[in-house]
């Protein structure tokens, strides 16, 4: 059965984008790219919103193409761009980016056809309505959050929507040089 990953990058405030989407807040460095790579090569598949979809669709799709792109965009981009897509929305009418699905809503049925596929994992970044969604069906296996050390005092929260309890166990924590600080917490 897959596993469903919830990775997003969070403000010590609990964000994940700052007012008006703003992401200007976010590090980087070295061990994030490696976390990152070798997240994305355990999954074959990203769901996400119709946002996020459009954001990460724009820049990965690009970076084959760009003669700047560092070595571990260039990896990560193969990857990404190769995995299964599915976006939930209920606007949007095409999704080019690859192999990609339209969902207009979750359905439950979808999603457990979707978790009883192969041994790679399910992905998502961003979408924090998809997140919250998942997240009160019961369906998220593992949340990964890279803690930024950044108060945003206001923008997108991850669980805003959530209203249920869930227990969780924490399975691995690591400080990055940058001052990120990667938090792994399975369903207890």
């Amino acid at each position: 059965m897959k596993k469903l990953i919830v990775s997003n990058w969070v403000s010590l405030d609990g964000y994940i984008a700052g007012p008006n989407g703003a992401l200007d807040w976010i590090l980087g460095d070295g061990r994030l790219a490696q976390y990152e790579t070798e997240l994305m090569a355990q999954a074959d598949t990203i769901l996400s919103g119709r946002r996020t979809y459009e954001q990460l669709s724009q820049y990965w799709s690009a970076v084959p193409n760009n003669p700047q792109a560092m070595d571990w965009e260039r990896r990560y981009a193969d990857m990404i761009n190769a995995a299964h897509h599915i976006v939930v929305s209920h606007d949007l009418q095409k999704a080019p980016w690859g192999n990609s699905t339209i969902w207009p809503s979750i359905e439950q049925r979808a999603l457990d056809a979707l978790k009883a596929g192969s041994d790679k994992a399910i992905l998502i970044f961003g979408s924090a309505t998809v997140v919250q969604s998942l997240t009160n069906l019961g369906a998220v296996d593992e949340f990964h959050l890279l803690v930024h050390p950044v108060l945003l005092g206001g923008g997108t929260r991850l669980f805003e929507e959530v209203d249920v309890r869930m227990n969780l166990r924490r399975v691995d924590v690591e400080a990055f040089d940058s001052g990120i600080v990667k938090m792994v917490y399975q369903r207890g």
